[in-house]
């Protein structure tokens, strides 16, 4: 699937949520659990560097999302908002048995979690689908907006420059 195809069924995807107004990572969780008959958990832990930053895994009661306790909100929304992508776009998620969720739950046991951590089921597609989705329905339930740059008149010359080898066709914005 292409890029414009994979945006396209994201944004039909979002388009079809009734999202909660104010929009809010818990409420939204929240409202799609009582959607699926079954509640969606959000439970931040500390990961190590340099490997996944989130999971969703799957009991037989319930769907666990695991975030990365050790980072800003921004990025934990983000994660977040990608692994209810993954639930939403019908992904595979890391599925886990009933002596699994004890363990996951109250002990998070760090093997356990390392384990599934390092678990590549999703395919490229799956990723690049979730990641898309996160982008889009952050954008769309975001009140913040980009600082207008004041830049100095003598640094237009090159901000025309870079800005046109970058593709903008030398549109500069202020």
């Amino acid at each position: 699937m292409g890029k414009t195809a994979l945006r396209r069924r994201c944004e039909r995807i979002l388009s079809g949520l009734d999202l909660p107004d104010p929009f809010g990572i818990d409420e939204l969780c929240l409202q799609l659990g009582e959607q699926r008959g079954r509640p969606i958990h959000l439970i931040p832990i500390e990961l190590p560097p340099g490997g996944a930053c989130g999971m969703w895994a799957s009991t037989s009661d319930f769907d666990a999302i695991f975030y990365q306790k050790n980072t800003s909100s921004l990025h934990q929304a983000h994660i977040q908002a990608h692994e209810i992508g993954h639930l939403i776009c019908d992904h595979s998620a890391v599925s886990v048995d009933g002596a699994g969720a004890v363990l996951l739950l109250p002990g998070l046991d760090p093997a356990l979690v390392r384990r599934m951590m390092n678990r590549r089921d999703y395919t490229g597609r799956e990723e690049r689908e979730a990641e898309v989705f996160a982008s889009l329905l952050l954008e769309r339930t975001s009140s913040w907006t980009p600082q207008r740059a004041n830049r100095p008149p003598e640094a237009e010359s090159i901000t025309h420059r870079l800005i046109r080898s970058l593709g903008n066709g030398g549109q500069a914005t202020q």
